[in-house]
């Protein structure tokens, strides 16, 4: 059953038997989206969560936060369907919402942005995501939403040239891994010029990699894409026993620094 008009939404959390619901005015239907049950976190079982599902909740009572301003939210991540715990080592960068039910532009916050603040504690809030053309609109390292035809993909933004957007949820780019540009201040830390942080991307997460445990990594020339030094990789360091030209990149982390940071080698 599909809700028949732009209020009806509200019968997603009270009739089992909607599924759907349909935007539009005048009786013209504009968009039709799917109801989200809410996970119930409040109750001493957890019930309809998202497998791996990130959710930004008031402490007390664990209902959604939809506001950006509010940056007093607790993390949790459901296991299971019915088992969530409280996110106590938070990652830095940007979380899928499992809450956002995006009924409104207003309260549409499709992922959760985790960062380290004054005194290094990590703050989460949820985000509204802004909609640009491509990267070229703006290259600091961020998250943007690109419109194509109506159809909305999550860009990261890797601010190391104008047009670096690495597309999120997508099989190209699943698992691996990316060098974000430090030129200015952003999600992953704090401006260091010339220097990169490595990100992983898994099921639309981009989740900081504080501590790579290599000295050393490796791209393909002008990519970005870290190549994991492991046996299977062996193609993507050479060619028929030729090792190929690559990138290289040097762990460059002072005493100070609570991340990897990379410098490219010099040539």
């Amino acid at each position: 059953m599909t809700a028949s008009t732009e209020n009806d939404f509200t019968a997603c959390t009270t009739h089992n038997s909607i599924t759907r619901y349909t935007i539009g005015t005048d009786g013209v239907v504009s968009e039709v989206k799917d109801c989200i049950q809410d996970c119930n976190l409040a109750g001493t079982n957890a019930s309809r969560c998202m497998e791996g599902g990130y959710y930004i909740v008031n402490e007390s009572t664990k209902a959604y936060i939809d506001d950006p301003a509010v940056t007093t939210g607790k993390l949790y991540q459901c296991s299971s369907s019915t088992s969530c715990a409280l996110v106590t080592d938070i990652p830095i960068g940007y979380l899928v919402n499992a809450g956002n039910k995006a009924y409104t532009a207003a309260t549409d916050v499709p992922y959760i942005q985790c960062k380290e603040v004054t005194g290094g504690e990590k703050q989460c809030s949820p985000i509204a995501v802004s909609t640009k053309t491509d990267c070229t609109q703006g290259t600091a390292a961020g998250l943007i939403a690109v419109d194509s035809n109506g159809a909305i993909t999550y860009t990261l933004c890797l601010a190391t040239s104008a047009t670096d957007g690495i597309p999120l949820n997508s099989d190209d780019t699943e698992g691996k891994s990316y060098l974000i540009g430090m030129e200015s201040a952003n999600t992953f830390g704090a401006l260091k010029a010339s220097h990169f942080v490595i990100v992983n991307l898994s099921h639309g997460n981009v989740i900081l990699n504080k501590d790579t445990l290599n000295r050393y990594q490796f791209t393909a020339q002008n990519s970005k894409e870290v190549y994991e030094q492991v046996s299977s990789n062996v193609n993507n360091f050479c060619n028929d026993g030729t090792p190929k030209t690559l990138d290289e990149y040097v762990l460059d982390k002072a005493d100070t620094d609570t991340v990897d940071y990379y410098k490219k080698a010099s040539s």
